[in-house]
């Protein structure tokens, strides 16, 4: 193993003590709303006082057929029971029968300490096996969540925001829920896999908080209730995924808030519910989900900024020509401008080849070079003809104000608050290069003798990433053939081959994790999309001959 594996290995083994934790906070959230919810609301009532109209409601269902027959069988010594609105169930003070007894405790309005006990034990022991499962699955199959803190910050903030909410919002009503919090955030935040293990859990645990207490818990309403939250999650997760831009995040809220909604009306239809009961739960279904998604929505920016994370609805929102320091481009430097359009269709595409993050490429292919706006004619694409500046200074100077670019970029995209993401690619993408000619230029001035190379090269690091090397190799193609004075795809391909080969063998790659297939992939990704920007144009006729010499 080498010595980056051995560190990257001590790494993930600190990290994942933390995650550990995490998982406890979400287990013990879990374990505290679900006992808040379901014990104590009995204990609120005293002998003597009026019963709320939650104790009252039917615990059973009367099945007629079955009840005739044990009538006819035992007689008439059996007969209905039936209480009244305002009917005295007990006084206090006064001793109670073993009737009363009886009906009081199958109202759940007596204290029962055994009974509080194996409930308590029962939801540790529910919520116990949830997260053992939840956490198993993150630690096998999704390894870079499990061992990153800050997405299992993010993940334990939205559970556990969403469970305490589901407790608040139990009382009100069953179907009020806020699952899509946890479910669409995290989708955006984290990634779509995970939310899928997201919307299970907090599904389950939200069922059981919001079955109240006594008869209903684990009811058939519980059971209705989870399924139309897993089915909500799971639409929501995979609308958003097909468009994660910001104003399709209200769709897939919709998508979701009509999936709950149809789920609740079939399951309660085939149970034979009455039409107004339908109609009104999944009216409260369908508002919640609506509801949450609108908050989703209003403080996703809060949490992109308080996450550093560079969301697809935000990575969208950069590439808009709008932005200021694009319009600042095409106005002070039109030629990086026309160099970042190029580079970004070259690192989006070649991205997508080897399944790395396109939009983030193509984002950063946009504002690589903006550090250039602070002396935009110091730089090729942006002289007039015949015209270079550089020709009045020494190398050594030359050199400085070309490579400071990379450092004035980084400290521009700060300023304008841009996702650390971008701000990393943008630093590395020249690595530690040399500004060669500058270099060579030197080294003739001097007579052919050594220079000190440290004064010509970038001050960045190399690569770290994919998207990071994808970006570097964009840049340098597209500046080489751009200098060819009669491009052909003979020379394009031979310029394209040149270059990448000159960054690996001058060690610029050695620390992204790319492959030597995934290098072929990008190369040929970068010769399909140059020939399609440099395509020959018709040279159209002079006017004077469309016009029969007049």
């Amino acid at each position: 193993m080498s010595a980056k594996a051995a560190k990257s290995s001590v790494k993930q083994r600190k990290i994942r003590p933390f995650s550990v934790f995490m998982l406890m906070i979400m287990f013990g959230v879990s374990v505290i709303a679900a006992i808040l919810a379901l014990i104590p609301k009995r204990y609120d009532v005293s002998i003597g006082a009026p019963a709320p109209e939650t104790i009252i409601a039917p615990y059973e269902i009367e099945d007629e057929a079955r009840t005739q027959e044990l009538q006819a069988l035992l007689g008439e010594d059996i007969a209905p029971v039936y209480i009244q609105k305002g009917q005295v169930i007990a006084r206090a003070g006064e001793a109670i029968t073993e009737a009363q007894y009886d009906l009081l405790a199958r109202m759940d309005v007596l204290k029962d300490d055994a009974r509080d006990i194996w409930l308590c034990v029962g939801i540790v022991l529910f919520m116990l096996l949830v997260y053992a499962v939840f956490g198993t699955y993150l630690g096998l199959f999704r390894k870079e969540e499990f061992a990153n803190t800050k997405k299992m910050t993010i993940i334990t903030v939205f559970v556990s925001v969403t469970l305490l909410l589901s407790l608040a919002s139990s009382l009100l009503y069953a179907m009020v829920t806020p699952l899509l919090i946890a479910v669409i955030l995290t989708t955006l935040l984290v990634g779509k896999k995970s939310a899928m293990a997201v919307n299970i859990v907090t599904s389950l645990c939200v069922a059981l908080i919001t079955g109240k207490q006594g008869s209903a818990v684990l009811s058939a309403t519980s059971f209705a209730s989870l399924a139309a939250m897993l089915a909500a999650g799971q639409a929501a997760i995979c609308f958003i995924s097909l468009n994660s831009r910001r104003s399709a995040i209200i769709g897939g809220g919709a998508a979701a808030a009509a999936a709950g909604a149809l789920t609740i009306a079939a399951i309660y239809m085939v149970r034979l519910e009455p039409l107004i009961t339908v109609l009104v739960d999944a009216a409260w279904v369908f508002g919640s989900h609506v509801i949450a998604t609108v908050l989703c929505v209003g403080t996703l920016s809060v949490w992109e900024s308080l996450f550093d994370i560079a969301t697809d609805a935000r990575l969208h929102e950069l590439c808009n020509t709008n932005n200021p320091l694009l319009k600042q481009l095409v106005a002070e430097a039109p030629g990086t401008y026309q160099h970042s359009v190029a580079v970004a269709s070259l690192a989006e595409n070649a991205a997508q080849a080897i399944g790395a993050n396109g939009l983030l490429s193509r984002v950063c292919g946009y504002y690589h070079d903006v550090g250039k706006l602070r002396r935009p004619l110091y730089f090729k694409e942006n002289q007039k003809p015949n015209e270079n500046i550089h020709d009045t200074l020494n190398p050594q100077e030359s050199a400085a104000i070309i490579t400071a670019h990379t450092k004035d970029g980084v400290a521009l995209l700060n300023k304008y608050k841009f996702p650390s993401a971008v701000t990393k690619i943008v630093s590395e993408h020249h690595g530690n290069t040399m500004a060669a000619y500058f270099y060579y230029k030197a080294v003739q001035l001097a007579g052919g003798r050594p220079v000190p190379q440290k004064a010509y090269r970038y001050p960045g690091m190399r690569p770290s990433s994919k998207e990071s090397a994808i970006l570097m190799l964009a840049d340098s193609c597209e500046a080489a053939v751009r200098s060819i004075s009669s491009p052909s795809w003979e020379a394009i391909e031979e310029m394209v081959h040149k270059v990448i080969r000159t960054k690996v063998d001058d060690g610029q790659l050695a620390l992204c994790p790319l492959t030597m297939l995934e290098m072929t992939q990008i190369e040929s990704s970068f010769l399909r999309t140059l020939n399609g920007l440099m395509h020959e144009r018709i040279e159209y006729p002079q006017s004077r001959n469309i016009n029969g010499g007049m």
